[in-house]
């Protein structure tokens, strides 16, 4: 991918794919998904928790423990900010989970993160820069950003899915077809031009990598446990914790940030989360293989 090609994917097809990624998410969601956000309170209390402060501070903890370089740790916790998104309900599905409660966690920590991405990764930067390291952040670019490619769509899929009840499956289809389609050449792009070093930097941060996704696997898997919630809900506060949408995370730091060393984390972590999940998806499966599986 030539230089001017390569800007032109990263200003502006990559935050068009991205929101069609989210309008995709929308096109499957409606009114009903957000019950469970209150049928299931302390499931739902617990997974917010989990997301949105829990795996946030094990970042931090991370990149301080094991010294990481300031870029390396602001996309850490970048990574860290960025919800699970729709591939985690799907996780949730082969691990025979509460689809539902995943799906309303998704979306609701799909809107709360317009806000809590800018603030952590704001606080990150003022944590973890030195006097050779200033990264400048436009906190209001990134609002409307995150706006526009989380808040906007994930609506207007809504909308059309109650306008369009027997068509909307179909246009769900479709446009995450072609997101997927962008995003998989823009990324190949990106990776083909400095492959290289991100097979090098994936030795350095190849550790807390795999400590933020095995920890945070954990730590949803643990606090469910603790409330004695069913072993479905385990399965899936497991996953919605440890599991990060990569896309938006890589999207953000190439993108918004300009800085393909901060999306180092996303696209190392893109590499290794799958192992992981297969692994939490081959236990709970084992685990509830007498238990009928909970649908959406």
């Amino acid at each position: 991918m030539s230089e001017p090609a390569s800007s032109l994917a990263v200003t502006y097809f990559l935050p068009f794919s991205l929101a069609m990624m989210t309008l995709a998410m929308g096109l499957g969601l409606t009114i009903n998904d957000f019950k469970s956000l209150y049928q299931k309170p302390i499931a739902a209390v617990i997974g917010l928790i989990g997301q949105l402060i829990v795996l946030p501070a094990l970042s931090f903890g991370i990149g301080l423990l094991v010294g990481l370089p300031p870029e390396f740790a602001i996309g850490l916790v970048l990574l860290a900010a960025c919800p699970g998104g729709a591939h985690s309900n799907l996780l949730s599905y082969f691990a025979k989970g509460d689809v539902a409660l995943s799906i309303a966690l998704t979306a609701i920590t799909g809107l709360i993160c317009v806000l809590s991405i800018p603030f952590y990764v704001i606080l990150a930067t003022q944590w973890f820069s030195d006097s050779t390291t200033q990264i400048e952040l436009p906190f209001v670019n990134m609002l409307l950003q995150l706006f526009f490619i989380v808040i906007l769509p994930l609506f207007l899929g809504m909308f059309i899915k109650y306008i369009l009840p027997n068509k909307a499956g179909i246009i769900e289809k479709v446009i995450k077809g072609i997101a997927v389609l962008l995003l998989v050449l823009i990324i190949v792009g990106a990776a083909s031009k400095g492959f290289d070093k991100v097979a090098a930097y994936a030795k350095e941060i190849g550790i807390s990598i795999v400590l933020l996704n095995v920890l945070g696997l954990i730590s949803g898997a643990l606090m469910a446990k603790f409330a004695k919630l069913p072993g479905s809900q385990i399965a899936t506060l497991s996953l919605e914790v440890g599991v990060q949408n990569t896309t938006l995370a890589f999207g953000l730091a190439v993108g918004l940030l300009g800085n393909v060393m901060i999306a180092v984390p996303a696209i190392v972590y893109a590499l290794w989360v799958y192992v992981a999940a297969f692994i939490v998806i081959i236990l709970s499966r084992y685990l509830l293989q007498n238990q009928p599986m909970v649908s959406k």
